[in-house]
């Protein structure tokens, strides 16, 4: 299975059919992460920037923030347009995402785990993957900075729906090869 993992930054999935893209750090692929070819991949992973849609006082209205705050609704409707299967992370901010058309259009698609929401078309139920807030509103620490949720989290969660797509997968692989057995069984009798 060919994954592509847009907008990566220095992440890495445990597969081994991962094709990276970013447009700032040297990756597989550089350029802008909606010109990018979806054809050629069986699952698509984006992580478009984060700052116009965070809570941190400061971020949304960075020059940075301004210019890249159009890449999540846009990869949302382009990865919907694909028909493939996809994984799109960023922060929780519903408010913002409410204001901006987000939410309530794509809430079908829509989870949060610790900070982070994911929309994604694969059927997964991610309420047992536990994960604290480390800070409480206003960004005051509750926890030791090496215990904070972030880079590796987000990455147990992206492999866990992989996961949880690839055997679902498989199951109706294995369901459909079961059922053409049977059939032939009955033709033979």
């Amino acid at each position: 299975m060919k994954i592509l993992y847009l907008a990566a930054g220095n992440g890495l999935l445990k597969y081994e059919d991962v094709t990276y893209q970013d447009l700032i750090i040297k990756r597989d692929l550089g350029g802008d992460m909606l010109n990018i070819d979806l054809t050629l991949y069986d699952l698509i992973v984006a992580t478009p920037p984060c700052n116009f849609w965070s809570k941190a006082s400061g971020n949304k209205t960075s020059q940075y923030a301004l210019d890249t705050k159009n890449l999540l609704p846009k990869i949302l409707e382009k990865l919907i347009f694909s028909h493939k299967p996809y994984i799109v992370e960023n922060v929780i901010n519903k408010r913002r995402m409410i204001e901006h058309g987000i939410l309530p259009f794509y809430q079908m698609l829509y989870h949060t785990v610790g900070r982070h929401s994911y929309f994604t078309n694969i059927n997964v139920d991610l309420s047992q993957i536990k994960q604290d807030y480390d800070f409480k509103y206003g960004g005051y620490l509750l926890v030791p900075r090496i215990e904070q949720q972030g880079g590796s989290n987000v990455k147990e969660v992206l492999e866990f729906i992989i996961d949880q797509y690839i055997s679902n997968k498989e199951d109706v692989a294995t369901r459909i090869v079961k059922h053409y057995i049977e059939m032939l069984k009955d033709v033979r009798s």
